[in-house]
């Protein structure tokens, strides 16, 4: 422990520690004290998000649960979405008119609304940022969440900023083949059987509130290293962290390499600040633009990364860090 407490030091400086342990990350700076939207808070989404075999074509599906916390400005509900075509648009399942932007969705709020409703949106259309959708060197389609620092609308109807938090349940349906992960813990994965041809459908749940840039999902031809249960003694919702690293086929060879200290680094953290919050921690080889991003319980590192040198352990201490 000693040895990775030196380590830590050595790739991340003391300034940068210091507000990661106390602040929780230096990103925190991009929020503030003042609400986002004054008079409303997002309480928990509900993503269906369904893939297509190539290309960034989806088809989508959200119901937002929604709370008044105060007086709002005006009777209208106003989320931020961007590009994507707005099929309907419905609050207590009661299908309403909205008026839409290039980048936001206004929804008058019928009278008599209670205190928490939810907000339901069928979209569709090409998703041009935040989730990425990309060939990776094999020629194979993969898809990843990238939502730093408010991308989350480009595919997801939301109150898009760092200092909104809700909880979070995905539902993904991708071509047989791909391996789907969410924030979270799994809740069922299976085949559908279809006409024409086979998919898969992957249920995640998020317990704890995130923000919205940390909402991703990842579906890909992906294969799991489960390095078990770690940093036993440490863990908030588990007696353990259950860690697992999920990389191209061809790159299972590389694995485990830097991740062998996955549990020490979690320990690490979870001694000194506090126990470790979420369901589970995956690491996963990842189209981002960045050489990593600490999304809750998922952690993306860049394709190159491991396709080089693979990843270092500073690196796996950063993320995990933030």
């Amino acid at each position: 422990m000693r040895l990775l407490l030196r380590h830590v030091c050595a790739v991340i400086p003391p300034t940068k520690l210091a507000l990661l342990f106390f602040l929780g990350g230096s990103r925190l700076f991009a929020q503030s004290d003042a609400p986002y939207r004054p008079g409303i808070h997002a309480v928990d989404y509900a993503v269906s998000i369904d893939l297509p075999d190539s290309g960034a074509s989806i088809h989508g599906d959200a119901t937002l649960t929604l709370r008044r916390t105060g007086s709002m400005r005006g009777d209208t509900l106003v989320l931020d979405f961007r590009k994507l075509h707005v099929d309907r648009v419905s609050i207590d399942d009661r299908s309403l008119k909205f008026a839409r932007t290039d980048s936001t969705i206004g929804i008058p709020l019928p009278r008599g609304i209670g205190s928490t409703f939810k907000v339901r949106v069928v979209y569709s259309g090409t998703v041009t940022d935040g989730l990425i959708a990309h060939r990776d060197t094999a020629g194979r389609w993969t898809y990843f969440g990238d939502n730093w620092p408010n991308r989350a609308r480009y595919w997801v109807p939301s109150l898009d900023h760092p200092s909104e938090k809700a909880t979070i349940s995905w539902t993904v349906t991708a071509p047989v083949g791909q391996t789907v992960v969410a924030n979270g813990a799994l809740v069922e994965s299976r085949t559908l059987p279809m006409a024409q041809k086979r998919r898969v459908l992957a249920r995640w749940r998020e317990s704890k509130p995130i923000a919205t840039y940390l909402m991703v999902i990842a579906a890909a031809p992906l294969v799991e290293l489960d390095l078990g249960e770690t940093a036993c003694g440490f863990a908030e919702l588990r007696r353990c962290v259950p860690q697992s690293v999920y990389v191209a086929p061809e790159q299972k060879k590389v694995l485990p390499g830097a991740f062998n200290r996955a549990g020490d680094i979690v320990q690490f953290y979870a001694s000194r600040v506090g126990p470790f919050p979420y369901e589970k921690l995956a690491h996963l080889q990842s189209e981002t633009r960045y050489g990593g991003m600490e999304n809750a319980t998922a952690i993306f590192y860049s394709d190159g990364l491991f396709r080089r040198a693979g990843v270092s352990e500073g690196l796996i201490a950063h993320e995990t860090a933030l």
